[in-house]
């Protein structure tokens, strides 16, 4: 028997809180603070902005766009054109290097909006703009109420991974406009230092760990015993 949707349910809330759980339903339920485990995600260090504090806010696109001219070591304004994920039955496109090309690296790390704060308030002009065509040339901007009904959005946007979701029951819909003229975004990425820009290994000393033998016989540092020669 699968999962019920209690268990998952419970899980996912366990998880707000940074903990792994391990029983939610009878038998061995357990509430929140029975729980030991403690839960933490694996962070790429891409992902660790090194310049965080030096992205001005911003609460309009002009602004935005005034601060990655006078930033740009920490920030680049960008468009680009999504390629269709082939896997999501039209459901998902991706901030790709090169357009069409699904080996070529996702392009992430787009400033979110929430992250940068200006007067106590979210910085809207860093929110990611979609279009139907090129918006340096005829594009069309897709709103979130685009083709919406009941006000609900049609697509959102993860500034973390560069990658756009639509609703079922507008993806027909929004693979035409990826067939006719393409679809694009535009927004600010983060380019700055990330916490694995710095050094590589090599830049490290020589470390002898358990054992063995260095061939750096100047800077050598011994762990856990060994022996240098």
């Amino acid at each position: 028997m699968p999962f019920t949707n209690t268990e998952k349910i419970n899980a996912a809330g366990k998880l707000t809180l940074s903990i792994t759980g391990t029983a939610d339903d009878s038998p061995g339920r357990k509430f929140w603070y029975n729980e030991d485990q403690a839960w933490s995600p694996i962070i790429d260090p891409v992902g660790i902005w090194t310049d965080f504090d030096s992205i001005p806010g911003a609460a309009t696109p002009v602004i935005a766009a005034a601060n990655a001219v006078a930033n740009p070591t920490i920030m680049e304004d960008r468009t680009i054109r999504l390629t269709l994920d082939i896997t999501s039955n039209n459901r998902a496109y991706l901030a790709r290097t090169t357009f069409g090309d699904h080996s070529s690296e996702m392009l992430n790390n787009w400033i979110q909006p929430s992250l940068i704060r200006t007067g106590g308030s979210a910085s809207a002009g860093y929110i990611i703009r979609f279009y139907h065509g090129d918006p340096s040339g005829a594009g069309v901007e897709i709103t979130t109420a685009y083709l919406a009904t009941a006000g609900d959005p049609t697509w959102s946007f993860s500034y973390s991974a560069g990658i756009i979701k639509i609703s079922t029951d507008q993806s027909a819909a929004y693979r035409t406009f990826y067939d006719t003229n393409g679809l694009w975004i535009q927004g600010f990425r983060y380019i700055g230092t990330t916490g694995g820009g710095a050094g590589g290994i090599g830049s490290f000393p020589d470390v002898l760990i358990h054992g063995g033998s260095y061939i750096n016989p100047v800077e050598k540092t011994m762990i856990h015993g060994g022996s240098y020669i």
